[in-house]
């Protein structure tokens, strides 16, 4: 790993990206809650890499090495878990109850012939407060220095140490709440069944492969909405990171269009973030949803309310 690092260090104009923290942002977009107490409010933390970065990582290659020193680094400074590879980031969606557990990183920095300088560590946070630090120092390496060992000590320069975790300082994601429930969303369907329109009612969603496991087994509600020529898309139950999500609130609006069965989307994903680039259409076995969007999905659901012989 050192060869390779001291390799990287010699490359002219090359740019590097991963994470790291500090007391002192240059840019901080919420005034309210300092550095300090934002990260005490979470408990891990995911590297953030563009496609190729990320490509390199899953394969031990390239950039790999300086990637798996960051990893290294932010563990040592006081997170719990960092998650790296796609793996790793998959696995942590899969396994926390809150976006907010964790907090998003980026290094950056420019590498000269034996030199660092403009080292930056940009934090986020689940609901998109940016904390970021920069050195304006030029951190300078010898052919003999350890390199490992410099680099963290640098880093830790910038940021050197995270607070223990206390659940007061956790973020919350925003909640869209409605007065539907599960029990008088079913009392709807029951009192309006010769009235329903083909696309009411309850539906589950089916996980067709491993990779979907990370998205949940949402349980949804449709409903027309009485205040607009649209309707609701309820969320019920079923969303792996359950701490961010009520049953009753908003999931998505589905608008009409001129075919019949085919409905544009604004869906909120998992995470809050709204997606306008989706569509849905309905069928004689339920409803699909789908994008082909920056951020693709494909969701398939079965209709299990009202139930029919």
């Amino acid at each position: 790993m050192k060869n390779i690092l001291v390799l990287l260090l010699l490359m002219l104009g090359s740019v590097f990206y991963s994470g790291g923290q500090n007391s002192k942002p240059i840019f901080s977009s919420n005034s309210d809650v300092s550095f300090d107490e934002y990260t005490a409010g979470v408990k891990y933390a995911e590297i953030v890499l563009s496609f190729t970065n990320q490509e390199q990582v899953d394969k031990e290659e390239g950039i790999a090495p300086l990637y798996y020193l960051a990893q290294h680094y932010l563990m040592e400074i006081g997170f719990e878990y960092v998650a790296l590879t796609s793996a790793e980031k998959t696995q942590m969606e899969m396994s926390v109850k809150s976006y907010c557990d964790f907090t998003s990183v980026m290094f950056g920095g420019d590498i000269s012939k034996n030199s660092i300088s403009n080292m930056t560590i940009t934090f986020v946070s689940c609901i998109g407060d940016i904390y970021s630090f920069q050195s304006q120092k030029k951190f300078t390496y010898g052919k003999f220095t350890d390199i490992e060992k410099k680099l963290v000590e640098d880093w830790k320069r910038i940021v050197n140490k995270k607070r223990s975790f206390d659940p007061q300082f956790q973020f919350k994601l925003p909640s869209n709440p409605t007065s539907w429930n599960t029990a008088n969303i079913k009392q709807y369907y029951n009192e309006n069944a010769a009235n329903l329109k083909p696309v009411e009612g309850m539906y589950e969603r089916v996980r067709l492969s491993f990779e979907d496991l990370s998205g949940g087994k949402y349980t949804v509600g449709v409903v027309k909405n009485p205040d607009a020529d649209e309707y609701m898309l309820i969320y019920l139950s079923g969303a792996i990171n359950s701490k961010d999500w009520r049953t009753g609130e908003l999931k998505g609006i589905l608008h009409k269009t001129s075919t019949q069965g085919f409905y544009s989307v604004d869906w909120i994903s998992r995470d809050k973030s709204l997606h306008e680039d989706v569509y849905c259409n309905i069928d004689e076995t339920g409803i699909t949803f789908y994008s082909s969007g920056v951020i693709p999905l494909y969701y398939k659901f079965i209709k299990i309310y009202p139930v029919k012989d």
